[in-house]
């Protein structure tokens, strides 16, 4: 009896291992809606203000949006695709390379744009919806 415990207590570990070496779900998927919990710019905290959220939706294109005062406002960034470690959003001829790393429902975004290496921190949101953002681009 001991020695089937302590095998099956070795499966789980090596499972759990094997899972956190190879990655289960390491990509955000396609859908999902991330709302910024932190910024940094030039390693520098920035206040998050208003709640804004980034959308990879299963159109193929990315969208960022802000909600004040109950009022959802998007805009629809350009095409993206998703890598291994790496985001690539695209609008017309200029591209946006952020790297990221995902733990669960947590996602960290780092890259360099608008002059400055910036750094947000993501949580993934089931409100608003992918659908919501996308009808709130104007």
């Amino acid at each position: 009896m001991k020695k089937i415990v302590s095998a099956m207590a070795l499966c789980v570990v090596l499972f759990g291992t094997i899972m956190m070496v190879t990655g289960c779900g390491n990509k955000p998927a396609k859908g999902s809606v991330w709302k910024a919990t932190k910024m940094t710019a030039a390693g520098i905290d920035v206040p998050v203000l208003v709640d804004m959220y980034f959308c990879f939706h299963s159109d193929g294109n990315a969208y960022t949006a802000t909600k004040v005062a109950n009022v959802l406002d998007a805009e629809k960034l350009g095409a993206y695709t998703i890598g291994k470690k790496d985001i690539t959003i695209k609008e017309g001829s200029a591209a946006v390379s952020l790297t990221f790393t995902l733990k669960g429902e947590k996602m960290t975004l780092k890259g360099r744009f608008e002059g400055d290496d910036k750094e947000i921190v993501l949580q993934k949101v089931t409100s608003p919806s992918q659908d919501d953002i996308k009808k709130a681009v104007h």
